[in-house]
């Protein structure tokens, strides 16, 4: 689940960053890798990444609880669908319908969003004091 998270999270901070530079009207010959960003470019940037990410990932996050919760209810037992991520995506859907890989969604949105607005703002402030 990280790993398709972080590849959405990474992804879309830098395309954001490069649209919001675009969007305070700098031409497409701006040299973005020397410019100097606000910290709202900042906080825009870091929080719709972490609002796409955490949305895009949600159907797994919903597995992966799923699996954790599954297998300690059954103690020893091992369900057949709780140690394969596809087997377990399908199982839900078919028992419960595919909107049920959407449950938490909105608080899982709402707690990425500030804590990745958060982080990338701080990371970035560093990295110019530090420079």
């Amino acid at each position: 689940m990280n790993v398709p998270y972080t590849v959405v999270h990474f992804s879309v901070y830098e395309k954001a960053k490069q649209f919001l530079g675009h969007a305070h009207g700098l031409g497409a010959d701006a040299d973005l890798d020397h410019l100097e960003e606000s910290i709202s470019t900042h906080l825009l940037a870091g929080g719709s990444a972490g609002a796409l990410a955490a949305a895009v990932t949600n159907p797994l996050d919903v597995v992966k609880t799923r699996q954790q919760t599954e297998c300690v209810k059954t103690c020893a037992k091992k369900l057949e669908h709780a140690n394969n991520v596809y087997r377990c995506l399908t199982h839900i859907g078919a028992k419960e319908g595919y909107a049920a890989l959407l449950k938490g969604i909105g608080p899982r949105v709402m707690f990425h969003t500030p804590a990745a607005a958060i982080c990338w703002t701080t990371y970035e402030s560093l990295k110019s004091y530090l420079a």
